[in-house]
């Protein structure tokens, strides 16, 4: 997991103020019966790769003056992967379960403020997942129950940014982005 928090602020007759922030949250979990191994058992077998990760950046920034300029820049994403590989040989008593499962959570909060006579302010939030979740056969397995092989993988994306701009002259933009 990766969780990175930024904010700023600043006062005066010119201000300004600015925050990066990037969290990734990243690994790769394999789990292999290798074609020389074996596996036999009286009941159920499972061979599993099982991996999770979430990743949080959040960046504030608030700034005022005569002149104030404000930016923050909030990234958030996951990489790696869940992976099991099956080329030896299971004899189960029970039922076999092969899987690999993945679950990510990318989330990303951007948010800047600026007043003044002459005011700006940028925000940008972005979240993303690069993972990959597989399952690989081969070897042999026999079972008295029922054989599961299962790749499953769960993405939850969130981006949130906010922008918010006051004075004679004002000027503000907002980018989001998820996926």
């Amino acid at each position: 997991n990766a969780y990175a928090p930024g904010t700023v602020s600043a006062g005066g007759l010119a201000g300004g103020v600015g925050a990066v922030v990037d969290a990734t949250a990243g690994g790769t979990v394999t789990t292999s019966v290798d074609l020389a191994s074996s596996i036999a058992a009286g009941s159920n077998v499972t061979v599993s790769s099982l991996a999770g990760r979430t990743a949080v950046a959040a960046a504030g920034g608030t700034v005022g003056g005569v002149l104030g300029v404000g930016t923050t820049f909030a990234d958030a994403s996951t990489v790696g992967g869940a992976a099991t590989s099956m080329a030896g040989t299971v004899v189960a008593g029970g039922a076999v379960l092969i899987e690999a499962r993945l679950w990510d959570t990318a989330d990303s909060d951007g948010s800047a403020t600026s007043g003044g006579l002459l005011a700006g302010q940028g925000t940008s939030a972005g979240s993303a997942v690069e993972s990959s979740c597989a399952v690989v056969l081969g070897g042999s397995t026999t079972a008295a129950g029922n054989v599961l092989v299962r790749s499953t993988t769960s993405s939850n994306l969130d981006s949130d940014a906010t922008g918010k701009t006051g004075g004679l002259v004002a000027v503000g933009i907002v980018g989001c982005r998820a996926g």
